[in-house]
């Protein structure tokens, strides 16, 4: 059977993770979606990679739809 994992119940922290907290900038809140959205691209996962991914396609004129299950930034 698969395990989820949550990172933000990890027993260590990244670099960049341990940072935001303390500079008050995590966890990062968006509300929940409540009805359909159109988008050019979905990203799955608002961990570093997804949330890198969803900046980069923003800057290049995307529109994004970014899901995650947790907090925004968490793993």
């Amino acid at each position: 059977m698969p395990v989820s994992q949550n990172a933000a119940a990890e027993r260590t922290e990244s670099l960049w993770l341990k940072d935001a907290r303390e500079a008050r900038r995590w966890p990062i809140s968006a509300p929940p979606l409540e009805d359909d959205q159109r988008c050019d691209v979905v990203v799955i996962g608002g961990g570093i990679a997804g949330l890198s991914i969803a900046f980069e396609l923003a800057e290049a004129g995307r529109s994004i739809v970014l899901v995650d299950r947790g907090p925004l930034g968490a793993a």
